[in-house]
């Protein structure tokens, strides 16, 4: 009687005993839920462009064109030396060469840039400026002649072409101006080749007849001697 007694009273106790609380479990999930984690403070970037970060870059490099004034920075009384033409056409290298003419040597120097020839400039014995040949494809001469337009093409821009032969070893070239621009002074003259006989023949006689889709050869600069 007495035993069951006491197993009476264990059991009360163990009824009024105070529950232990579960963890939470998320709702169709097997694992408790974790408390969220704080997010990291956004950190806001610089957005141009539509979404990129642009670098600004650095200045282009002035475009160089050439007129009966000069090309570039080089003018009448530019003194010619390797240093100097260096100077004046940054990025460039200068070689020193000889061209033959009248059975006489005169040197020469090439301006090449990023492998390319751009200039040919003669001086005289002074160290100035006989003349120039421009032969860079990505100069801007009057009317926005470049080198490697058709001759049909140069003389609608410059209003009309007049045509010679030259001499010596220039005699299978022909020497073009514009038909308004007057002899004298500084002036520049458009170079197309003359194929065969009968169109250096032509030229000699005074009438020059380029073909229209002959390619402009270089611009010759010949710029008025200084005082």
């Amino acid at each position: 009687m007495q035993g069951r007694f006491v197993a009476t009273i264990a059991l009360v106790v163990v009824a009024c005993s105070p529950k232990q609380s579960e963890p939470t479990t998320a709702p169709g999930l097997g694992e408790p839920s974790a408390a969220p984690e704080a997010a990291p403070p956004a950190v806001e970037s610089p957005v141009e462009n539509g979404g990129a970060t642009e670098t600004p870059a650095a200045n282009p490099p002035e475009p160089i064109t050439y007129s009966a004034e000069g090309i570039g920075p080089m003018r009448s009384d530019s003194v010619v030396t390797e240093e100097g033409l260096a100077a004046m056409f940054p990025g460039s290298t200068v070689e020193r060469s000889v061209r033959s003419a009248e059975g006489e040597d005169y040197p020469i120097f090439v301006v090449v840039i990023d492998g390319h020839k751009v200039l040919t400039v003669m001086p005289d014995r002074a160290e100035r400026i006989h003349d120039v040949e421009i032969r860079s494809t990505a100069w801007d001469g009057p009317a926005g002649v470049r080198v490697g337009m058709t001759f049909d093409e140069v003389a609608k821009r410059l209003g009309g072409l007049r045509c010679f032969n030259g001499v010596e070893d220039l005699y299978d070239l022909a020497l073009c101006m514009p038909n308004d621009q007057a002899m004298g002074g500084s002036y520049v003259q458009y170079v197309f080749a003359l194929e065969g006989n009968k169109e250096i023949g032509q030229c000699e006689r005074g009438g020059c007849k380029v073909p229209n889709d002959r390619a402009l050869q270089y611009a010759r600069w010949v710029p008025e001697r200084p005082d």
